[in-house]
This record gives structure tokens, C-alpha cells and sequence, in this order.
């Protein structure tokens, strides 16, 4: 789809208010459509940036969201960027809603998960989306790192082996006296 460019820049004389203003949470309900007042051009933006959303509700992605307007990817981002109407606010709270129909159906389908079902799928877009909720926690301390330096160190220190080949050394040659000194138990 060639991109026109006519609906790019446009930005209006709305006061921003947005939702950390009024303290509510964000819903659809609290962003109303221009007034009758506003222009034509107003309008015909609210309108194409309502299908955009609907549809971007659904699939969760901008590509899905495109497929429903007249409208490039560059004016999207170029709404976001300017917060054409609002959009920026309407667009995280199309976002939320996608996300939340996404764990609406993995909890569904964690009711009825027969053996060999696998909702993998799932879990990554929600791990994409909300990372904070589903993204696997990995911790580590700071006493691993910590743990394996002091090691290494110690190996270090013991210099090269000072041991008699065959003791207990397997295919290696250097399971005696610097193995044991870490900790790791010969085999004899």
C-alpha cells in the first residue's frame, strides 16, 4: 500500500488531557470522538484511528490493525509520536485489551487441557506482551559468580599438577591431588 502522506502530520488544538490527570483508569469509554464541531479532517482521523484500534483489539498487531484502513504504518507511528487525538493513550488501552483476552483464553484452555495439548503459542505472546507477569523469572545471586571466581582462584593457586600420572585420573591425567582440592572426588 503506497502511503499518501495527507493524514501525516496533522496534530490538533485539543488540550491534552490525559489519564493521569483525571485518575481513572484507562477505558474506551472515557475517549470521546471529537465533537461536531471539530473538522471534517478531525473526524475522518478519529474514524480511521477507531478501525485501526478495532481491529488491532483483535490481532495484536499493527500489521492486524492496518488491514482494516486506508492508512501505512508510518502514520501510525507518526499518531503515536504526535498523540494525534489522544491516540497514544487509546493505543495502549487497545493493547490492553489484547492482552487481556489472550490470558482469557489461556485460562480457558488451562480448564481443559486434554494430554497433548500444548498452548506454548500462547504463552509467548503473553510473554511478549506482558513481561512482567509472564516472562520466566531467571535470578541468579551474586554469590554464583562469586562462587566459581573463588574456585577458579584456588585451581589458580595449586599451579600446574604436581601428582603422579594414573591416580585415579581416568582419560584426563588430572584427577588427583588439584581435583580434590576443589572439592571433586576421584573415582578411586
Amino acid at each position: 500500500m503506497h502511503c499518501t502522506g495527507r493524514l501525516l502530520l496533522l496534530t490538533t488544538g485539543y488540550p491534552r488531557q490525559g489519564l493521569a490527570d483525571t485518575g481513572r483508569s484507562p477505558s474506551l469509554k472515557s475517549y470521546r470522538r471529537p465533537a461536531a464541531a471539530a473538522s471534517y479532517t478531525h473526524q475522518k482521523i478519529w474514524s480511521e484511528q477507531e478501525r485501526f484500534l478495532a481491529a488491532f483489539r483483535t490481532g495484536g498487531t499493527i500489521k492486524a490493525g492496518l488491514e482494516n484502513v486506508t492508512v501505512c504504518r508510518r502514520t501510525v507511528e507518526l499518531w503515536k509520536q504526535h498523540d494525534t487525538l489522544r491516540f497514544k493513550e487509546r493505543f495502549l488501552a487497545a493493547h490492553e485489551e489484547f492482552c487481556d483476552s489472550q490470558e482469557q483464553i489461556l485460562y480457558s484452555l488451562n480448564g481443559g487441557l486434554k494430554p497433548g495439548q500444548n498452548p506454548v503459542g500462547l504463552l509467548g505472546t503473553l510473554n511478549a506482551n506482558r513481561p512482567e507477569k509472564w516472562h520466566p523469572a531467571l535470578k541468579l545471586t551474586h554469590e554464583v559468580p562469586n562462587e566459581l571466581i573463588q574456585q577458579l582462584q584456588r585451581l589458580k593457586a595449586l599451579g600446574p599438577s604436581t601428582g603422579a600420572k594414573g591416580t585415579g585420573a581416568g582419560r584426563c591425567g588430572r584427577r588427583g591431588a588439584d581435583a580434590d582440592a576443589v572439592g571433586v572426588k576421584s573415582p578411586n
